[in-house]
């Protein structure tokens, strides 16, 4: 929950950039249901869709399928999981759920898309 005045500050890595490429934006619906069903960092629903689309070449020290998939399996341990994929879409969409006014975006080298956001005062 954001105060009234108070500055919501978002970052988050853009897809194209990152081993996700493959991945779809998550559809801003898809975190309103998440919510509703309190669904919690042990969630391994998109754990499927990761283990197929994730590019192991673009995530160092990650190690081979097997190894990638085992820690992935075991996320609530280690958080290594993107179960979100973002865009300035589906980021408006939370900002306008929340009743929040964007200040600003920005994405800064050299994979972040960055949303500053304001609670107003009333």
């Amino acid at each position: 929950m954001v105060r009234p005045g108070g500055i919501l500050l978002i970052i988050v890595p853009e897809k194209k950039f990152t081993f996700d490429h493959k991945r779809d934006y998550t559809p801003f619906d898809h975190f309103v249901l998440d919510e509703k069903d309190n669904v919690g960092e042990d969630d391994l629903t998109h754990l499927q869709e990761i283990l197929q689309l994730h590019d192991l070449t673009r995530d160092r020290g990650v190690g081979d399928r097997q190894s990638f998939e085992r820690r992935s399996r075991e996320n609530y341990l280690n958080r290594c999981l993107h179960q979100h994929v973002f865009n300035f879409g589906n980021l408006s969409g939370v900002a306008n759920y929340l009743q929040l006014e964007i200040l600003a975006t920005k994405f800064v080298r050299p994979y972040h898309n960055v949303i500053f956001m304001r609670k107003g005062e009333s």
